[in-house]
């Protein structure tokens, strides 16, 4: 598109040899420039509508007039220092203020074309850099001529890459027709789900309160049958007093119950004392101590678990005879509660009153008889064993240390 004529003054000088270039500085004017130049300098360094506005501005009439003859008048214009010449150079200067600071460092004709094709290979700011090269101090009729011819072609691709450029908006102003189309048809089915959706969840906020309001009138219910309850029971006089005295009964049933298994523990005891007796006598008459004759695993610091009543709570029932025969085989008396699960839980705290130990089946016992039994050991200081595995086995290691203590 552009001619190399850059190459052809890096081969012939500027000036002649010998002399010096030239000093001068001052850029050119609009009406200095040749006349062939205002034509793409009008119709390319400055916007339409920009150079529509300056006409309508300094005349009155510029409004009737259509774009063509405006760029006509305009370059017209621009061949004396006219009004309108001298208001369109200082806006030209205005508008390319970045690329008139860019050549102006060139400072020699072949820097000028240089940044020149810079621009055009680059492709930035085309119109700046033709309106600063064509008005630069060293800016000659030959590089004029070059600027031109570059700037002449450059319109007619512009031109046809113009036409591209609308070829291509119209393919695109169809396929956004056809998008916009699409996404309609979109925000149509969206919009309808988001109806469906919200009635569906009306519904679900009516199912909900109907629900909410079955419930109420059953609280309600309940609040009257017990109110009903509690007036049946506050009219039964007796059936507190009956309820305590089936209590005392349990309790003194089980306490006779004791005395019972006691008294057959010390006619045990007696009667181990009397065969003990009927042995000493007999080493005392074959000259041995009486001593040896006690029992090795006797200990004066062992604790003693004869006729003591030991209450085990809690465990399973079919293990109840096993529990019954390992504490019974240490002397001391067998009390059994099964926590809570079928024994009157009333029962629990008499008990607990009258046994000397307690030991507890913490896995298969209820949560309240639990804290029942150790409020109980707590507050009264009664030895309390908590065995986790309700075996006769781990019944057995537990009286092992107790009996060791």
């Amino acid at each position: 598109m552009c001619t190399c004529v850059s190459t052809a003054l890096a081969k012939a000088p500027e000036t002649p040899h010998g002399t010096k270039p030239l000093q001068g500085s001052l850029r050119k004017k609009l009406w200095d420039l040749p006349s062939k130049l205002h034509c793409p300098v009008v119709g390319s360094c400055i916007h339409l509508s920009t150079l529509r506005q300056l006409v309508n501005k300094l005349f009155t009439d510029g409004d009737k007039v259509d774009d063509y003859n405006i760029h006509v008048g305009v370059i017209h214009e621009c061949r004396s220092r006219s009004l309108l010449a001298n208001e369109l150079h200082k806006l030209l200067e205005k508008c390319h203020a970045s690329a008139i600071q860019t050549f102006r460092a060139a400072k020699t004709k072949l820097a000028v074309a240089q940044l020149w094709e810079q621009a055009l290979t680059e492709g930035s700011d085309i119109q700046g850099a033709f309106w600063a090269a064509c008005t630069h101090a060293r800016c000659d009729e030959e590089l004029h001529d070059v600027l031109y011819k570059d700037m002449h072609m450059l319109q007619h691709q512009m031109g046809v890459a113009t036409q591209a450029d609308i070829r291509q908006l119209n393919t695109l102003t169809q396929e956004n027709a056809v998008l916009t189309r699409e996404l309609a048809r979109i925000q149509e089915r969206i919009t309808r789900q988001m109806h469906e959706k919200t009635l569906e969840i009306e519904k679900l906020k009516c199912s909900l309160q109907e629900a909410t309001t079955r419930n109420i009138g059953k609280d309600w219910e309940i609040g009257c049958l017990n109110s009903k309850l509690d007036h049946l029971q506050s009219s039964v006089t007796e059936l507190e007093s009956r309820k305590r005295l089936t209590e005392i009964n349990k309790i003194l049933e089980d306490k006779i119950q004791a005395q019972q298994e006691q008294i057959a523990d010390l006619k045990r005891s007696i009667l181990s004392l009397e065969q003990k007796h009927i042995a000493a006598r007999a080493l005392k008459s074959a000259g041995r101590d009486t001593e040896d004759v006690a029992e090795p695993n006797a200990s004066s610091n062992k604790t003693t678990l004869q006729e003591k009543a030991i209450l085990c709570v809690g465990g399973r029932t079919s293990n109840i005879p096993n529990y019954r025969h390992v504490i019974e085989s240490t002397g001391a008396k067998f009390v059994y509660h099964d926590g809570g699960l079928e024994n009157n839980s009333r029962l629990l705290e008499a008990s607990l009153a009258a046994a000397d130990l307690v030991i507890c089946q913490a896995g298969c016992i209820s949560h309240n008889a639990y804290w029942r039994v150790k409020d109980h050991c707590k507050r009264t200081g009664k030895q309390c064993l908590f065995v986790e595995n309700p075996s006769a086995s781990s019944l057995i290691k537990g009286l092992e240390q107790i009996v060791d203590k």
